[in-house]
């Protein structure tokens, strides 16, 4: 079989764009004629790949090669860029497909002074315009399956847009909508969400949030911005992400560099991450919050392996931290597994410990009932301690352990460690969890049993309980109940929209 017979198993839709395209560069009159004599020849026939090419060739001395060779038959991609500089324009190719590229110059009026295809340039290549030419885009009409097509113009207009519009991609789309927000020490900060980006054709994801703290008097919000990189030789995919945030009691600001590596089916992700936080004391549980100042970087890697068939999945993680007199490293796995199509089961398991314990600030300690987000990376309710619902004050978030029932000391405190802990959560596809748990710090193993639906989770037996371990009444249940979601503050817009 030639190198062309694995076309039949490319993604119909990325064959119809590239084809649209194709017949754009050539021109409607030209694809009509190559596509009546290929009917003509192979009406009630079997052709081949090379057969279509064939008819291609005979109608046109064009190199369509980028077509057949690149587009059909590789995964490469394509992006172009354009800039001005000293009256000439320069034109990359900033992907890894050598596609012919339409570049349209325009005058007073937006009127169309030329359209000029470039074709066979290897990286770079630099044109000069047609006189009184105001300014250069590449394929305005949007026929080239251009990955990111906000570097196609030379002009830039700032458009702002009430919620969402269909974009543009060559100007600035600024969207924005009246925003509000909830925590304790807060109360219920209005504000404005401004965003761009977030959908396919952008390489990037920009969201700033100001808001007034009517309760504290004080300006609060935040920012974040994400990039996407190209590829190099170790990364399919990389970005590049900054954020800063005054919120709950911390300001603060996080650079994160994420890269993935392989395919759907075994993917690897190495993140590097460097985060500074400043609490204060007034705002914070100072029970579970050191005040002060910190710095920390980390360093992880996650890799999953996925059957699509099946749907049963396994993915590895471990991770390092390092801080200001302390450093941890954890390893992690989940696994899901199938057993039906409706029956099934996911399981995790978790194991962390302090590399260097001199110094341990109180947010960082391992805490056995679900960790307290020390990098405020999440919505949580209540950081102060001070709400009189306990549901808002014990909110679990999945990290470290992870025991789905609160165990605290005898000072009410969520029981925590700066020493080697360990969980186990098994969550059948009915809404059931058993955890179990345990550290180097503690004689007992901790195991919780119950029920997780939505945000709710509903503990049904407790191996801690001095008294009544398992639930024998709607009251033992109601008072330890707790609540459980985990939006990262600065995605949350792409959950949204």
């Amino acid at each position: 079989m030639s190198s062309m017979g694995g076309n039949y198993g490319l993604n119909y839709n990325k064959t119809a764009v590239f084809t649209r395209f194709l017949q754009h560069y050539l021109g409607e009159e030209k694809m009509d004629e190559i596509m009546q004599d290929y009917y003509e020849t192979w009406k009630f026939k079997h052709p081949y790949p090379e057969d279509v090419r064939t008819v291609f060739e005979k109608h046109t001395s064009k190199d369509l090669s980028w077509y057949f060779d690149g587009a059909l038959g590789t995964n490469d991609y394509a992006d172009f860029s354009i800039q001005k500089k000293d009256g000439r324009y320069i034109i990359s190719n900033e992907g890894e497909l050598k596609v012919p590229v339409e570049v349209v110059f325009f005058g007073d009026n937006h009127k169309i002074l030329e359209r000029r295809w470039l074709e066979g340039f290897e990286w770079r290549t630099t044109v000069d315009p047609p006189a009184n030419v105001w300014y250069a885009m590449l394929d305005p009409d949007e026929h080239m399956p251009d990955v990111n097509r906000t570097n196609n113009s030379t002009r830039k207009e700032t458009h702002f847009h009430f919620i969402w519009d269909q974009p543009t991609y060559y100007d600035r789309d600024i969207n924005y909508i009246p925003w509000l927000s909830y925590n304790y020490y807060n109360g219920l900060p209005l504000g404005m969400m401004f965003f761009m980006g977030l959908v396919p054709g952008y390489s990037y994801s920009t969201s700033l949030l100001p808001m007034w703290d009517n309760k504290n008097q004080k300006i609060v919000g935040r920012f974040s911005h994400r990039r996407k990189l190209n590829s190099n030789n170790w990364f399919n995919e990389s970005d590049i992400t900054y954020k800063v945030a005054q919120l709950e009691g911390r300001a603060g600001g996080r650079i994160n560099y994420s890269g993935t590596m392989g395919e759907d089916s075994s993917l690897g992700t190495f993140s590097f991450g460097i985060n500074y936080s400043r609490l204060d004391s007034t705002a914070l549980d100072n029970s579970i919050y050191s005040s002060g100042t910190y710095q920390l970087l980390e360093f992880g890697y996650l890799h999953s392996w996925r059957k699509k068939k099946s749907g049963n999945w396994f993915s590895f993680n471990s991770g390092v931290k390092i801080g200001n007199g302390f450093s941890t490293a954890s390893l992690g796995a989940k696994i899901r597994l199938n057993f039906t199509k409706k029956i099934g089961m996911k399981v995790r398991i978790w194991a962390g410990g302090f590399i260097d314990d001199k110094d341990v600030p109180k947010h960082f300690r391992s805490y056995l009932s679900g960790g307290v987000d020390p990098t405020f990376s999440r919505l949580v309710l209540d950081r102060t301690g001070r709400s009189k619902n306990a549901v808002m004050r014990y909110q679990f978030i999945q990290e470290g352990p992870a025991l789905r029932g609160l165990v605290t000391d005898e000072n009410n405190v969520p029981l925590s460690s700066s020493g080697f802990t360990w969980g186990l959560n098994i969550d059948p596809s009915i809404p059931l969890f058993i955890d179990v748990v345990g550290g180097s710090d503690f004689k007992d193993i901790y195991t919780a049993a119950g029920l997780q639906t939505g945000m709710f989770i509903f503990p049904l037996y407790q191996s801690w309980e001095p008294e009544e371990k398992t639930a024998k009444n709607w009251q033992w249940i109601k008072e330890r109940i707790r609540l459980t979601f985990s939006f990262d503050l600065d995605e949350l817009v792409n959950f949204v929209f």
